[in-house]
């Protein structure tokens, strides 16, 4: 009986308790009120899938970024090696350590090789300004052959002068004279003299140019020394997190074998590979620590 009577209370838009007519009205701001409630969870569940979407994730991962390989310049002994994989590091730390004493040996070998040149050097600058001197030395006594010589030759003509009148004897005559040749002579060495003082400056000239340039090779020798000592120790070229590390206390390394790489922080970003099957990402511990916060990269098919 009253389910018969809630049906035909339905019916009628009347109470099944009371008989009192619902109005139409509430009736149709309660269906509104339902779509309403539907609408909402209908946009709810549809942007949570397409969040969802958005957040790809594979097991086949890696990082992409602009990889740094560093090898030794030069051979040795690896003594000490300062970092560890996936360590972050600076610009300018040390990576590791190679045997440094033969490299300290030449260095210190270039070194008295550049004192010896600059030594040779100063020599030929004292000898440069010592020959000047002898050269205006070896002039001074030219001039004064030159006096000597004008003395010599007004004495010579005086006595012939005088041999005509029978004032000097002929033994006089040939003394003025042998004295006026001896003069000439010595003129003759004298300017001799001054050219071969005068020669000599420009050998010192080329020895000059000789020592400046054994100088130059011996500097640039030490230079090299130098670049080769410091090259013992390997300091990062770059801010970034080590990876595939191969250097070991030990190792006998040469110049152009990759010993470990550098992988930038700011340019590395984890990149998925993903398939039809989908994708996920990798346990998130098993990241290097500098890549956990690395934005995405995107998707590679």
């Amino acid at each position: 009986m009253n389910a018969f009577q809630d049906t035909a209370a339905i019916a009628t838009g009347a109470s099944a308790e009371t008989g009192v007519p619902v109005p139409r009205r509430n009736k149709r701001k309660l269906l509104g009120m339902l779509l309403c409630i539907g609408a909402v969870v209908v946009v709810a569940v549809g942007g949570t899938l397409a969040f969802t979407s958005a957040q790809t994730s594979t097991d086949n991962a890696y990082v992409r970024g602009d990889v740094t390989s560093l090898a030794a310049k030069v051979a040795g002994y690896v003594t000490a090696v300062e970092v560890e994989d996936n360590q972050s590091v600076r610009v300018g730390e040390v990576l590791f350590r190679i045997d440094d004493r033969d490299y300290r040996a030449r260095f210190a070998q270039a070194a008295a090789t550049v004192n010896a040149a600059q030594a040779r050097l100063t020599n030929v600058d004292a000898q440069t300004q010592l020959q000047r001197a002898l050269i205006i030395q070896a002039q001074a006594q030219r001039r004064s052959a030159v006096a000597e010589l004008n003395l010599a030759t007004k004495t010579h003509d005086r006595s012939r002068k005088l041999i005509r009148s029978n004032a000097v004897s002929q033994a006089l005559v040939d003394e003025s004279g042998a004295a006026r040749a001896k003069a000439e002579a010595t003129l003759a060495a004298a300017s001799a003299t001054v050219e071969a003082q005068q020669q000599r400056i420009a050998v010192l000239v080329a020895e000059r140019e000789a020592a400046v340039a054994g100088l130059a090779q011996a500097q640039a020798a030490r230079d090299l020394a130098q670049i080769d000592l410091d090259s013992t120790v390997i300091r990062a070229p770059v801010a970034g997190v080590i990876g595939n590390r191969q250097v070991r206390i030990g190792r006998f390394v040469t110049p152009g074998v990759g010993l470990l790489d550098i992988v930038p922080v700011n340019d590395g970003c984890p990149v998925a590979r993903c398939s039809s099957a989908g994708c996920s990402f990798p346990p998130f511990s098993s990241r290097p620590a500098a890549f956990r916060r690395s934005p995405p990269c995107p998707l590679a098919s």
